[in-house]
């Protein structure tokens, strides 16, 4: 397995330099990787997805997914920007419209070579474990990008799903979470924290998936960090680092 972490902890940022010291930052810090954030990038980054590409190859660090609101241009911004899996959000208030609009994008992100992975979230027609399972077993080339934030709260059995769904599994996003209260009640800056500080037992979720074969990136992803997030990125990159030398 190997270690990323999402730009979402820089908030917006507003240029391209800006950009370029995130990654090397992350870089330096050991990260493997970096999860793009499309809706933080600076505009000429969003324009050029080609010049994206170039800036992560300079600095050696891969593109190990990026955020899509199912936007149907978001697989061309993939294909020009070389990522390779894209984590989709969708936003529909009618889950059968959800549903259809999915298996459409997954055949059209699988025809261009990129992989669809759908991100269990609270708030969404795809938060709890029958509602993603509901969208796996009906759509038959679709991958999910496994939250463990978002999963916790919904009350998901993170390992036993990891056990039945892990062929399906091209992403996971780590998060902790602050304390189990009911979903509706879960806000995103106040209780979604960094791993260690929170009530999930990350050790054995990433047991689970190293017994279950996943071999892709686990993604520090947190969205409400301190205004300088480097040491909690960094903190982060050391909790989860340790318990992948002990499963390992």
């Amino acid at each position: 397995m190997k270690i990323a972490v999402t730009t979402i902890a820089w908030g917006k940022i507003r240029s391209k330099k800006a950009f370029i010291n995130v990654l090397k930052s992350i870089k330096d810090i050991g990260y493997d990787g970096v999860g793009i954030e499309t809706r933080l990038l600076p505009k000429e980054l969003l324009s050029n997805p080609k010049e994206l590409s170039d800036i992560l190859s300079s600095i050696n660090i891969e593109n190990a997914g990026a955020y899509s609101r199912m936007d149907i241009n978001d697989i061309r911004w993939a294909v020009e920007s070389k990522t390779s899996v894209l984590w989709v959000v969708p936003r529909f208030k009618d889950c059968n419209e959800a549903l259809s609009r999915l298996e459409d994008f997954t055949k059209t992100a699988i025809a261009n070579n990129v992989i669809p992975a759908l991100h269990n979230h609270l708030r969404t027609c795809f938060e709890t474990e029958e509602q993603v399972a509901k969208a796996l077993d009906k759509i038959s080339e679709l991958y999910l990008c496994l939250d463990t934030a978002h999963a916790k709260a919904a009350g998901i059995d993170v390992v036993d799903f990891i056990e039945r769904y892990h062929d399906r599994i091209s992403l996971v996003h780590i998060k902790d979470l602050r304390a189990q209260i009911p979903k509706s009640k879960v806000r995103f800056k106040r209780d979604f924290v960094n791993v260690g500080k929170g009530i999930i037992n990350f050790r054995e979720i990433i047991d689970a998936l190293h017994r279950s074969g996943y071999r892709g990136y686990l993604m520090l992803e947190i969205e409400a960090l301190s205004s300088d997030p480097l040491s909690e990125v960094r903190e982060g990159f050391s909790i989860i680092k340790s318990l992948m030398n002990e499963v390992e």
